[in-house]
């Protein structure tokens, strides 16, 4: 099953990750954006993850892997159920995020 990914708290993924932009890749005006597919199980951890399209700069696939993976996202339901799923997180990357 594959939905979209809607993390618990957006804007505090969002924080964490902008202000994980790495200073080497700030400075080189590095930019892209990062296509994940991840495994979210039913208790809203990734347990799984591809890198379906990089964004140019190892350093900022690397940051979006690490911020993702340690994010907590609501589970896909089935009913009243929470269920694993796949789901495909767009991450883009700008020196001014």
């Amino acid at each position: 099953m594959i939905v979209e990914a809607r993390p618990q708290d957006a804007s505090g993924l969002h924080d964490f990750c902008a202000s994980s932009y790495p200073p080497g890749a700030r400075s080189l005006n590095e930019q892209g954006t990062v296509v994940l597919f991840i495994r979210i199980e039913s208790d809203g951890h990734v347990s799984d993850m591809k890198l379906e399209e990089s964004s140019g700069s190892a350093r900022l696939d690397r940051v979006t892997q690490a911020c993702v993976i340690s994010a907590l996202f609501e589970p896909h339901r089935a009913g009243l159920r929470a269920v694993p799923s796949w789901q495909r997180i767009h991450w883009t990357w700008t020196p001014s995020s």
